[in-house]
């Protein structure tokens, strides 16, 4: 049996001497007392042969040990067990209390995790320092401990979160390349389409290219998705067409063991939403659905027409709300994990199985788009999940959509580096009734709107560019030509997501790629009809 560190030390034999009775003594009244038990810190005070001579309320809170009981325990008591970081035990001889006594000097910054007899691991952060009077040897230890518990249990999650960050960065460096070659590839095939009469074999071919281009920019969101925040482009949608936009994706994700049931219930309800986030939002629920069905089941994904939850959820509640429901007939949820349901990192999956993130996410998402949420669920009769929003009438989509009317058409000055971007966005522009006027870079742009004796309502430029910044071309053109509107176009998406040093949106609009040539024509006629820069 190991000798415990010091059990044979005089010192220890003799009890403590008269100055270390003294220290003790001071701990024990009530001055010494009210200081020791207001440190935010445990404090423990062992002897060599490791009895406990004094400790704070904190030190019993930490060991999961009364204050009052601290006297019958030791230092090394073998039901109190020492690890490592990396799983292996601590000697006794490596304990950093045994290591000051031994050495006469401080064992500072410790992590040792503390093996309860009841099965719990407790992290500590160890501090121990020997007491040493009239320059003698040290006749006992003071040990102050932190709680790294929480920081352990964190740990993981944010090597999880470094190595999606990580991901997302090699992810957005490859998606503005990508995203100026879906942009072409749209934009051309739209202008083909639009020459191309309905009965051409001809056109079924273009269809089918536009549909690819369509779900590469999907695909782009979706690996994107999975370690950073989609870029935000809140607009009016028809609920029930993006349902059904959905479904194939969601029956991916559901499996082959759930049945997954639509039923729009709310047909020409608008909702203001952007996409992606509501996209993020059912994949979330979707996957919480499958997963608490094991065994199989069914998830039903149900729209209606809705009164509004509490009024401060964005409007009032009795205005009209559209609702969106996701309900699996799983097992549910009891009355503890309901309550729980919502907090992040929160799961109820095996470790390794789940971030405990989805319904956080969910929720953060539906309040960021003016929306609530509510959870139903209980033992035996499933879970269901309802997203709810402000309802928006018709005419808002009407003049989000813009039509082909000419209104606000002016002159637009062009600065885009990629060449058939560039022609297919002036294209565009020019068959709505715009004049424009284009350069590949910054320099270029400054020169052409100086040698431009009329006025420019508009300039649409990249935002990275060699040698000039598109915000920084901005800026000097703002100042030559006071009251000109800016739209930022960008494959980036951390400049989309408001990330990095971009201005805010209202000073700044930012139209992140790809996107079709209608798109891009009705994002300039909303710039130009917002009201004029001070």
């Amino acid at each position: 049996m190991t000798t415990p560190p010091g059990s044979n030390d005089t010192s220890a034999a003799r009890g403590p001497g008269a100055a270390l009775r003294a220290f003790l003594d001071t701990l024990s009244a009530p001055p010494g007392r009210t200081l020791l038990e207001t440190l935010e810190v445990g404090v423990m005070v062992f002897a060599p042969d490791g009895a406990i001579l004094a400790a704070n309320a904190e030190a019993g809170r930490l060991v999961r040990v009364p204050v009052e009981a601290m006297p019958r325990l030791n230092l090394f008591d073998p039901s109190f067990r020492g690890i490592h970081e990396d799983g292996s035990p601590f000697s006794f001889d490596d304990y950093p209390a045994a290591v000051a006594l031994r050495t006469g000097r401080p064992c500072r910054d410790v992590t040792f995790g503390l093996l309860h007899p009841a099965g719990e691991l407790i992290w500590l952060r160890v501090h121990a320092a020997p007491l040493v009077f009239d320059g003698g040897s040290p006749e006992a230890v003071v040990v102050s401990m932190t709680d790294l518990s929480l920081v352990k249990r964190m740990e993981p999650r944010l090597a999880e979160t470094g190595r999606m960050e990580a991901i997302g960065r090699l992810a957005a460096g490859a998606a503005h390349d990508f995203n100026n070659v879906l942009t072409a590839i749209t934009g051309y095939t739209e202008l083909m389409l639009a020459t191309v009469s309905p009965g051409d074999p001809v056109r079924s071919d273009l269809e089918k290219v536009r549909l690819a281009s369509e779900r590469g920019a999907a695909i782009t969101r979706h690996l994107l998705s999975l370690a950073r925040k989609p870029a935000a482009e809140p607009g009016t949608i028809e609920l029930d067409a993006e349902l059904r936009r959905l479904e194939r994706h969601l029956r991916r994700v559901a499996g082959d063991r759930v049945r997954l049931a639509l039923e729009p219930g709310a047909p020409g309800a608008l909702v203001r939403v952007d996409p992606v986030r509501l996209e993020q939002m059912l994949l979330n629920l979707v996957t919480n659905a499958r997963d608490a069905l094991p065994g199989g089941g069914e998830v039903v994904l149900r729209t209606s027409r809705a009164p509004g939850p509490a009024a401060d959820a964005g409007a009032p509640a009795d205005a009209a709300w559209v609702a969106l429901s996701v309900a699996d007939n799983g097992e549910g949820m009891d009355e503890a994990t309901r309550a729980r349901a919502f907090e992040p990192f929160f799961t109820t999956r095996a470790p390794g199985r789940g971030s405990g993130l989805g319904l956080t996410t969910v929720r953060a998402l539906v309040l960021e788009c003016g929306g609530a949420v509510d959870l139903d669920s209980a033992p035996g009769r499933g879970t269901t999940v309802t997203l709810r929003w402000p309802a928006r009438p018709a005419a808002a989509a009407a003049s989000a959509g813009g039509g082909e009317r000419r209104a606000h058409a002016g002159t637009v000055l062009l600065v885009e580096g990629e060449a058939q971007i560039r022609e297919l966005l002036a294209a565009a522009l020019r068959a709505q009734g715009f004049q424009v006027i284009e350069s590949p870079d910054g320099p270029s742009a400054l020169a052409a709107a100086r040698a431009w004796d009329g006025p420019i309502d508009l300039i649409v430029t990249d935002l990275r560019m060699p040698g000039m910044r598109g915000t920084d071309l901005a800026e000097r053109l703002r100042a030559e030509r006071p009251g000109m509107r800016v739209l930022l176009v960008t494959g980036d998406l951390d400049v989309a997501e408001g990330e990095g040093d971009v201005p805010d949106e209202a000073t700044w609009p930012v139209m992140p790629k790809p996107f079709t040539g209608a798109e891009f024509v009705r994002r300039v006629r909303e710039v130009l009809a917002a009201p004029a820069p001070a």
